[in-house]
This record gives structure tokens, sequence and C-alpha cells, in this order.
């Protein structure tokens, strides 16, 4: 086999391993949307769709994983993303999901996640 074949065997490797690799990242980036809508029907009140939106993250967050071992598409840029995924739908929105629905009517209980108010 001659170099130049060998190069554009590796470069149709790579190009499969992309579009391969593309199918978990989106449904990773789809869950990472999920995590972030839930953040913005939070903001506006809307809790039931806030709770749907993190309940539809976490059910793609263990697609996902599968999809990347069946398809054999593991990346460190995949795992990556999905660390930021979970960090956002699973820490962020939840916290901010139950602050916003309860603890900001009880500041004794909430007083972590408030603004200390300050006297002049």
């Amino acid at each position: 086999m001659s170099l130049s074949e060998e190069a554009r065997n590796e470069q149709r490797l790579a190009r499969s391993l992309s579009l391969r690799a593309l199918v978990p990242n989106s449904i990773t980036a789809a869950a990472l949307c999920s995590g972030l809508t839930g953040i913005r029907f939070a903001i506006s009140g809307d809790f039931e769709k806030a709770v749907s939106a993190v309940i539809l993250a976490g059910v793609l967050d263990g697609i996902d994983g599968r999809a990347a071992r069946m398809l054999k598409a593991q990346s460190r840029f995949g795992a990556e993303l999905d660390s930021l995924a979970d960090s956002i739908s699973f820490g962020v929105a939840p916290a901010l999901i139950v602050y916003l629905w309860s603890l900001r009517e009880l500041p004794s209980f909430g007083w972590i996640a408030q603004r200390p108010k300050i006297d002049d």
C-alpha cells in the first residue's frame, strides 16, 4: 500500500468516526438543551414543564452513553460534553427549580442561594 493510499484510508476512517460520533454527541447536546430549557421554564414560573425538561434530560443522558458504546464512538470531546450537560441538567437546573419554586419564599431555608440585603 502506498503512502497516499494509506493517507486516504486514514482520512476516510477519520470522517466515518466523526460522523459516527455525531449521533451520541447530538443526543448529549439535546440533553444539555433540555436542561437549559428547564431553567428557562423555572424562571418563567412554569415548574411542571421545568421538571419535565429535567426528566427528559435524564432520559437523553441514559441514551447517549449507550449509543456511543453501541456505535463505538466514545471520544474525549463526547465525555467532556456529557459532563457539561450533566452539570447543567442535574446540578444547576434542579437547584434553580427548587429555589424558585419554594425557597425564595422561605428566606430562612433559602439563605444560601439568596443575595444578602445590605442596609445603609
